[in-house]
């Protein structure tokens, strides 16, 4: 079983392949819980009798993790409030017993007193996400400012439809910049005034992948203000942001205010110090390995760096090849996972997967992907982490994913595998030994 230096596992669930006991300790070559992070940092439930699940991870002193047994921690809760029991899968499942309340969770590794908090909440309470005061910096097609229930609003015109074979007729507004919506919402509602035509309103969202979503509301065939409530659909990837209004179908006029989102009422969550992987070292670490590689702009061969022994860019214009006993994948990520392209890339990987583990003379597998968080959805990344996980445990090898052109550099790892990512415009360099005894790779970020 294999630690991690992050949560890997989603909320509730332990992280699978690796886990803590007081009794057996770590399943590999770590020490005890230096520190304890939940996987989830607060729980909001809608309400009385509803449940939520979580687990805790522990850290050791290097920044390995694992998760941490129930019997192996003490719980402090209000247990008037909240019922907290064991999941039976090394895990906790928490459900309200009052229909609104807010509280923390105080949990302690009971061996060497490393502690975490989680923010609870039960009850629903509307939050503000939109006034419309702005109405008049909303931009689109048939988007105007007009007097709301209170205050300014957005008034929608849809007009007339067009003839078939053409779309439908629409008016829509976007906001001067994108509106996060609370993280833990579970609707969206707003105020709107219908002319009796049944044009229908709609909320337009992205998650935190880009990847958009539109709540439609039902026909306007009333006269007046109306507030609807829009629920939230349970799998996009949160935080949320509200991008745009628009109305469509018959033709009419709408007027929308007041835009909100009812969210459980948690309070703040527990702010925790993110520490940097051990695989981050300065240019000294990454110069003490025996040869390097970086990942970054293609440069001009006479403006080349003499430490990296080449570079990878965001073209990944070369195929599969091995150096130094690292066998690099770049894996092609121009189409979507849904479009057939994830089913390519596994395929690509497992066969990948097999030569490695059959070569004596390669300590490692680097996959190299570009950043395209619309192409490659979460299922994907996770059967991803998942074979690199089981090649490193029935090899003994290592593995490790890069990603170019990232927004950030990030770096960590799930189920053992180092995950580092590459900011798009740097240069990062990478110092590489794949037969070290401990880590085989120090960054160096650009």
């Amino acid at each position: 079983m294999t630690p991690a230096s992050k949560p890997p596992a989603p909320p509730g669930r332990s992280p699978p392949g690796s886990a803590w006991s007081r009794t057996t300790g770590w399943r590999a070559t770590a020490g005890p819980p230096a520190r304890l992070r939940p996987t989830r940092d607060r729980i909001g439930l809608a309400e009385r009798g509803e449940s939520a699940g979580f687990g805790l991870v522990g850290y050791d002193a290097q920044g390995a993790a694992a998760a941490v047994e129930p019997r192996d921690v003490t719980l402090r809760f209000d247990r008037s409030r909240w019922n907290v029991t064991g999941d039976g899968r090394g895990g906790f499942t928490v459900s309200a017993r009052t229909a609104r309340a807010t509280g923390m969770l105080h949990a302690t590794v009971n061996a060497t007193g490393a502690s975490a908090e989680l923010a609870l909440g039960v009850g629903l309470e509307a939050l503000p996400v939109a006034a419309l005061e702005d109405a008049a910096r909303w931009t689109g097609p048939g988007a105007a400012a007009a007097e709301g229930r209170a205050g300014w609003g957005l008034a929608l015109s849809v007009p007339a439809p067009a003839p078939a074979p053409l779309p439908g007729s629409a008016a829509s507004a976007t906001p001067p910049r994108p509106v996060p919506l609370p993280e833990l919402a579970r609707s969206v509602s707003l105020w709107v005034a219908g002319d009796g035509s049944g044009a229908r309103p709609d909320v337009r969202l992205a998650d935190a992948g880009g990847a958009a979503l539109t709540l439609r509301g039902p026909a306007a065939d009333w006269t007046g203000w109306r507030r609807i409530t829009l629920p939230l659909p349970p799998l996009p990837e949160r935080p949320l942001t509200l991008t745009g209004l628009s109305a469509s179908g018959a033709r009419g006029r709408l007027v929308l205010d007041a835009v909100a989102a009812e969210t459980p009422p948690t309070g703040p969550a527990p702010a925790y110090r993110t520490r940097p992987d051990p695989v981050v070292a300065g240019a000294a670490g990454v110069r003490a390995r025996p040869w390097r590689f970086a990942v970054g702009p293609a440069v001009p061969a006479s403006a080349r760096n003499p430490d990296a022994d080449f570079v990878l860019t965001g073209a990944m214009e070369r195929p599969a090849f091995t150096h130094r006993g690292v066998r690099f994948l770049p894996l092609d990520t121009g189409r979507a996972t849904l479009d057939g392209g994830g089913l390519g890339r596994m395929r690509t990987l497992r066969a990948a997967l097999a030569a490695a583990a059959r070569e004596p003379g390669t300590g490692a597998l680097a996959v190299v992907r570009q950043y395209a968080p619309r192409a490659v959805d979460r299922k994907e990344a996770a059967l991803l982490t998942r074979y690199l996980g089981e090649f490193r445990r029935t090899t003994g090898k290592r593995a490790a994913v890069i990603t170019v052109g990232a927004p950030r550099f990030t770096a960590g790892r799930s189920e053992g595998v180092l995950e580092v990512s590459a900011r798009r415009g740097g240069r990062t360099l990478f110092g590489a030994d794949a037969f070290a005894a401990g880590d085989w790779l120090s960054v160096r970020p650009g």
